[in-house]
């Protein structure tokens, strides 16, 4: 059924593509832009749509006739002539408010506007678009799977599909069906996110039902599209007095909004929050059948003990292994290893759950799933482990590869030489069952509580004692489905997994007895830093930050030193300029109104009150410290809007009274405005257009102007510092409250932080000395 705000298409959709209320030369234009995207024919698209291609033609012919009125027949180029692309934009600019009316005009109109994107390649889509919905309209197919990707191209055009480009296949290939299986096999990979799959499923769907003159197409709408919570249930098993049985369930809600209102990097780290606990609810078991109550409460018990488990962080908890423990499981299974006993197997399993962090049964997974995975080098003949990782953001257009620093999706890590001799060149494990038996044998003999769960965790507890950060923790370990949410942050290079897995091993060996002295000596030899990288590939290169810098400045500088200078201009570019300063200093987020207000920051302190993600009401909120650079360049702010303020003092009042509610703040009056309205008055940071008019910053107001500089996500900036901050060894908690990723319960000077004024005072030095390294400076404005 066809939605009714989507008027449905007639069979002649060519004939749509010219409305009435066009000027004869506005549809000549038109019609040689039909004509341009022809030439892009192969013979293979010819022989699949003859009917198609001739009735456009058809159509467009009586339009082109008399093209040298408008085209000089001198101009060779004219199918690029500028004269013809002003009318395509003047068409486009007349159908705001009656796009969907006439969305067929809007499609042939629509010019490629994002630079990330190959011009040749977008109109050879769009050619095929062309070719489809001609075929799909004629067919009688829903109008919504029109509208559908005929809408797609447009965002597409418009630069609103970043994220999708690194999926969207070639279309410079032989046959339209290659190009269709390969829509449909990206579509269903599962690095893939949910809003790329839906995306990508507009054009499979487009082309394979006009490829395959499917005549009718069902496609039910996915619950991404939909705001949705889930509920994820722990249970935990009680009896009360009565002895009747009660499940405890920790509910765990996962809101996911809708796509289309937010952007994808204003998901990419809640989606990957640890735990967003609201509630605890008692159900009343029912299961009638004693044995499989029993067995759903062992079940339950199991689970809530492993996750207690995981969670454990004190280095004085009971559960951690000891140094001795572990040296006698290290003599227990090299001994067996040497000797390739009978229990060779489950030796050389329990030797990789020691080093690296894992249980048999994940080992076992993800030898299965052949990503993180145990592999013998022939070359090197060494057992290497190859720890693989990516994120969201991993691909990145060739067009901004000269900004960006480059990342691999794993690096590879080689065990110690002389370890790695004593295992066989397959790769085969114990089961768990048979781990647990070795187990329990050297529990009896040397009255140690060595268990599984525990080995798999004494890397993590070492690294805790060692105050390393968490995600290079979580990036070795991968020991659980939970992420940490700084994980799409942080730019990891080889050399920093080395260090860790280094300092792990050689702790190792030196709990080894004298006949396995220097085993686990760490293999220096292969474990080279060779400049490979995972993690966030938006870790823009020093070099190209400076030279935008320098840019920058000399720009304001030049504005500022003319006489003819554009007032408006002025202030948006000083504006854009303390923008970057203010979010690379504090890591605010690309939110509304970025930056807050004035009185959110002390000025005698330097203390700012940040609350730019409202997922947990004021938990949401931290302080740090400003860098003595960005206090300055506040004052000059300050200055600024004092002068503009005289400025514009009769010629537009609404920008005084904004400037007026910036600097002094007044109460506001609740009877003429509600809550929200004053709030975005008295936001620091605003932009002004050609009309006087006041411009929120957010992230569709400032993305223009980032777009000129660095064409990549708006919250680079926050990538870029945590994994800098992370190369100059600030301490992870620190870096964590900096970040707003705090756990519940666990915020930066909060009443159970162990953190002070002066951690963040610290920080703010080292921040301060990294701007200065990328040539900010505090520049005047008015």
């Amino acid at each position: 059924m066809n939605n009714p705000k989507q008027p449905p298409f007639s069979s002649d959709f060519v004939a749509e593509i010219f409305p009435n209320h066009l000027k004869e030369d506005e549809k000549c234009v038109l019609a040689l832009h039909i004509q341009y995207l022809l030439l892009g024919l192969t013979r293979e698209l010819s022989e699949i749509f003859p009917t198609e291609i001739s009735s456009i033609n058809q159509k467009v012919l009586p339009y082109i006739v008399n093209r040298e009125l408008y085209v000089s027949e001198d101009d060779q180029s004219w199918l690029l002539n500028q004269g013809a692309l002003d009318l395509i934009r003047q068409v486009k600019n007349g159908l705001k408010g009656v796009l969907i009316k006439y969305h067929a005009c809007a499609f042939t109109s629509s010019t490629l506007q994002n630079r990330l994107y190959n011009i040749d390649s977008y109109n050879r889509y769009k050619l095929l678009v062309l070719l489809c919905v001609t075929r799909l309209a004629r067919m009688g197919s829903p109008s919504s799977t029109i509208h559908k990707i005929l809408s797609e191209i447009r965002q597409l055009s418009l630069g609103k599909r970043d994220e999708l480009l690194p999926h969207l296949p070639d279309p410079c290939i032989n046959e339209l069906k290659t190009l269709i299986n390969m829509l449909d096999e990206n579509r269903h990979r599962e690095d893939v996110t949910e809003r790329i799959t839906t995306f990508l499923s507009s054009y499979f769907v487009s082309f394979n039902d006009a490829y395959s003159h499917n005549v009718r197409s069902e496609h039910n709408r996915k619950s991404g599209q939909r705001s949705v919570t889930t509920i994820i249930v722990s249970p935990k098993a009680r009896e009360d007095e009565d002895d009747e049985g009660y499940v405890v369930h920790r509910l765990k809600t996962e809101v996911k909004e809708n796509n289309k209102v937010r952007e994808h990097w204003d998901t990419e780290e809640e989606n990957n929050i640890p735990e967003k606990i609201q509630a605890f609810a008692v159900i009343k078991s029912t299961s009638s059948d004693p044995i499989e109550h029993t067995r759903r409460s062992m079940k339950a018990k199991n689970i809530v003990d492993r996750l207690s488990m995981r969670n454990q962080s004190l280095a004085c908890d009971y559960k951690i292994l000891t140094s001795y423990e572990i040296r006698i499981l290290l003599t227990c299974v090299l001994d067996d290893l040497a000797s390739k006993s009978y229990e060779f197997n489950t030796a050389k399993a329990l030797i990789f759950c020691v080093l690296f962090g894992r249980s048999v049964t994940e080992i076992e997974e993800i030898q299965e799933q052949r990503k993180t995975r145990f592999a013998y080098d022939n070359n090197k003949e060494c057992w290497v482990i190859k720890i693989k990782h990516t994120v969201s953001t991993f691909k990145q257009e060739k067009a901004v590869e000269h900004l960006i620093t480059a990342v691999s999706d794993h690096v590879e890590y080689y065990l110690p030489e002389q370890l790695s001799s004593l295992l066989t060149k397959r790769f085969s494990v114990a089961s768990k069952e048979e781990a647990q038996k070795y187990l329990t044998a050297v529990n009896k003999k040397f009255n140690t509580r060595l268990s599984i769960p525990r080995i798999a965790c004494y890397f993590m507890d070492y690294c805790k004692d060692k105050n390393i950060d968490p995600v290079l923790v979580e990036v070795i370990g991968q020991t659980t489905s939970r992420q940490d949410s700084a994980i799409p942050y942080t730019h990891i290079t080889q050399q920093q997994i080395n260090t860790t897995l280094n300092l792990f091993v050689g702790h190792l060996n030196k709990l080894l007895s004298a006949k396995h002295l220097d085993l686990l000596v760490p293999n220096t030899t292969l474990n080279l830093n060779k400049g490979i990288s995972i993690g966030s590939p938006l870790m823009l290169k020093n070099s190209e930050i400076i030279k935008v810098n320098q840019q920058h400045i000399h720009h304001l500088k030049e504005l500022n030193s003319s006489i003819y200078t554009d007032v408006n201009e002025l202030h948006n570019e000083f504006v854009f300029y303390l923008y970057r300063m203010i979010t690379m200093a504090s890591g605010y987020r690309p939110v509304s109104g970025t930056g807050g207000k004035l009185s959110d920051i002390n000025f005698l302190s330097n203390e700012y009150w940040i609350s730019d993600k409202e997922n947990r009401d004021r938990e949401s909120a931290r302080i740090i410290v400003l860098p003595d650079m960005v206090m300055q360049q506040l004052e000059e702010y300050k200055k600024h809007l004092a002068k503009l303020k005289f400025k514009f003092k009769y010629s537009a009042i609404n920008i005084t009274k904004k400037i007026d509610a910036v600097l002094d703040e007044p109460e506001p009056d609740r009877s003429k405005q509600d809550e929200s309205e004053s709030d975005d008055q008295s936001h620091f940071l605003f932009l002004i257009s050609s009309d006087n008019e006041i411009l929120e910053v957010s992230p569709k107001t400032i993305k223009p102007y980032m777009d000129k500089q660095f064409p990549v996500q708006l919250n680079w900036n926050r990538h870029y510092m945590r994994s800098t901050l992370m190369e100059r060894n600030i301490s992870p908690s620190v870096i964590y409250h900096f970040m707003g990723h705090d756990d519940i319960g666990s915020e930066g000077m909060g009443r159970y932080s162990g953190l002070s004024y002066y951690d963040f005072k610290e920080l703010s030095v080292v921040i301060n000395n990294i701007l200065e390294e990328l040539k900010f400076e505090v520049v005047k404005g008015l």
